[in-house]
């Protein structure tokens, strides 16, 4: 990975991102507006670009997930067997604790 590149990316994407928010001469942006659609537009389309899944929920918040499980097998499924069973047994502590 060449960090460079990387950090003028991000350089170039906040400046790109800070301008849909460009409202009477100053950056604003408040949800629900035309403004705030802009900006979440840009963030779909970059994420979208890099294989996120993108959807909205009913109110509009923005919601990007890597499946990632489609090209190699989640994490959970790397594991040695008895790390499994010890994390899903500190789930099941957890839940039950909630439930107190």
């Amino acid at each position: 990975m060449d960090i460079e590149k990387e950090l003028t990316w991000i350089e170039n994407a906040i400046e790109e991102l800070s301008k849909t928010a460009e409202k009477d001469g100053i950056s604003w942006r408040a949800s629900y507006t035309p403004e705030d659609q802009k900006g979440t537009e840009l963030l779909k389309a970059w994420m979208e670009e890099k294989g996120f899944c993108t959807y909205f929920d009913e109110v509009g918040e923005s919601f990007f997930r890597q499946d990632s499980r489609k090209e190699r097998g989640s994490d959970f499924d790397r594991l040695p067997q008895r790390y499994r069973k010890k994390m899903a047994e500190n789930m099941m502590e957890r839940w039950a604790s909630l439930r107190r």
